[in-house]
């Protein structure tokens, strides 16, 4: 083995220590040097980033753990009391107080008496009923032409029953009605010199009714809405002139979505003997017809077909149906327009009804209405104030007009007969209604026509136009005045001798006060034709002057 001398060992550690001490004896020569500070020292830290990776195991084997059970159900009692609950009450207002019997009486300078009845059960869910009896007569006289004066009275009794039975979809409807009518053909020609008594110019009537009609009310539009009404009546004059009338009418209709579609149907057959015109007539009517509806419009279209029966004859007749409207500004503002045509039987009690003065036993063929087209504009101008204007357009063949009937040179000229002519008219009408407040309310009405002739001279006996105007003020609901104002135009009526004579324009007016002394009982006076003006609706018939009635009334 080979041992290094210590000498050796020595030399080498003084060279290691040398070459480490001779850089630092180099960078103390350089501190020596001068150096200018020109602020503290600021030590800075670097920032530090944040590894926002996640580790994610990614396992390639997937172990989907399943569980077994088993259920064992067992009902838990539970124990409990009902204790019940008062059920809640609204206060409301109280029903107003009925009275099932009214009764008003009167009489008057030209009325003895007036007596009218009216009964109806209070309330009920299942059914309503009632009966009235309505009395008013005259005796008074006019003075004609020549200053004279003639019996001009009348007599109207009418009486009748009526009930309803209410179901839970449809309604039964049953009504008997009777009356007899007395009128005196006064207005004989004063030119001729005659004289009659009230016995030569009575004219009694006498009519019954029976009506039933059975209907449905369904308000959705999976049912079938339905109407079925059977009529007769029976009207006689008391000379051996009787007329039987029997009518069955009816209708289907149905909603879809937004369409309706129907069926109107009916038969009437009429039967009279002893008048002057004693064929049987028969007519049967059916209307098909579909509506659409939408929230500003509606339109509804069909078509009709009459079958009318007179005697031995048999003739078809068919006539459009048309209308639409349409709602522009939210009910203000309505304009509609249509097409429609029609069959209107001249029975003979419809002809009492136009002039009670007629020949007795006058009757004659239908009014066809061949034509009618019509356009207007109606809507609510507030919730107060309502209008409604209409233009109208028709031809219609075979329109009476009632004439005096000049048999012959002596003839008294007091009763009437009926002329018929094919005749296009121009029809005008106009209706304002307005509210004031609630206790003050005026309408107003008004026709304007237009007769286009093709072989009479004139449209006898039918006003170029006429005016109404009614105002009604309630007074805290005691006192209740009402005023109706009528004008009738100028009218047109043959004479014995061939020329055209003219019955001159006249304004009726009338007012009635009423004063309720209590909610049941009150009294009243109605004061009638109070300018006393000479008014004729038939020649040589003056109406009666002024005149007035007072009574009571009572609810029961």
């Amino acid at each position: 083995m080979k041992h290094t001398s210590p000498d050796i060992m020595k030399r080498l550690g003084i060279l290691i220590l040398f070459l480490a001490i001779a850089p630092m004896l180099n960078a103390q020569e350089e501190l020596e040097k001068e150096v200018q500070v020109v602020k503290p020292y600021d030590p800075s830290v670097s920032d530090a980033f944040k590894i926002n990776y996640l580790p994610v195991i990614i396992d390639t084997i997937k172990y989907i753990p399943t569980f077994q059970y088993a259920l064992q159900p067992k009902p838990v009692p539970v124990k409990y009391d009902i204790i019940p609950i008062r059920a809640a009450k609204m206060v409301g207002e109280p029903l107003t107080k009925l009275y099932g019997n009214y009764l008003k009486v009167g009489v008057g300078s030209k009325t003895l008496p007036l007596i009218e009845y009216y009964h109806n059960n209070l309330r009920n869910d299942l059914y309503s009923y009632g009966g009235y009896f309505k009395q008013h007569s005259s005796f008074a006289k006019v003075k004609l032409n020549d200053d004279s004066k003639s019996f001009a009275g009348f007599n109207h009794t009418h009486a009748g029953v009526y009930g309803k039975r209410f179901f839970k979809n449809s309604i039964l409807d049953l009504n008997l009605s009777g009356g007899g009518d007395t009128y005196y053909a006064y207005g004989y020609d004063t030119d001729i010199d005659t004289s009659m008594n009230k016995d030569d110019i009575r004219k009694n009537y006498t009519h019954i009714d029976v009506q039933a009609e059975y209907y449905s009310n369904y308000t959705d539009s999976v049912h079938v809405n339905y109407e079925a009404g059977l009529y007769y009546s029976y009207f006689e004059d008391g000379l051996d002139n009787h007329e039987n009338s029997f009518a069955f009418k009816g209708n289907l209709n149905r909603y879809f979505d937004s369409d309706m579609v129907g069926m109107d149907f009916g038969f009437t057959h009429i039967d009279g003997s002893g008048i002057l015109d004693s064929l049987d007539n028969t007519i049967i009517k059916l209307n098909p017809w579909i509506g659409k509806f939408g929230k500003t419009w509606r339109v509804k279209a069909g078509i009709s077909a009459y079958g009318n029966i007179m005697g031995d004859k048999s003739e078809t007749y068919y006539y459009p149906h048309g209308r639409l409207e349409y709602d522009i500004v939210d009910h203000y503002f309505i304009p509609y327009a249509g097409v429609d045509g029609k069959m209107e039987v001249n029975s003979y009690r419809n002809n009492v009804g136009f002039n009670p003065y007629i020949l007795q036993g006058t009757r004659g063929p239908n009014t066809d209405h061949k034509l009618i087209l019509y356009a207007g504009l109606k809507g609510n101008l507030s919730s107060s104030t309502f209008y409604n204007f209409q233009a109208k357009y028709a031809i219609i063949e075979h329109m009476p007009f009632a004439v005096n009937a000049y048999a012959s040179t002596d003839s008294a000229a007091n009763q009437f007969v009926f002329l018929y002519d094919e005749v296009e008219l121009k029809h005008y009408f106009g209706e304002l209604s307005h509210s004031v407040s609630e206790d003050f309310v005026i309408h107003a009405k008004g026709n304007w026509y237009s007769y286009k002739m093709k072989d009479l001279q004139e449209a006898f006996h039918r006003p170029q136009y006429d005016l109404s105007l009614m105002l009604r003020y309630d007074l805290r609901d005691k006192i209740v005045m009402r005023a109706d104002a009528f004008l009738l135009g100028n009218q047109f009526y043959p004479k014995a001798d061939g020329t055209i004579g003219e019955l001159d324009p006249f304004i009726d007016l009338n007012l009635l006060i009423e004063y309720r002394y209590s909610k049941i009982l009150s009294a009243f006076v109605h004061l009638n034709n109070i300018l006393g003006t000479n008014n004729y609706r038939w020649n040589n018939y003056p109406q009666y002057g002024f005149h007035f009635t007072f009574g009571v009334s009572y609810a029961f």
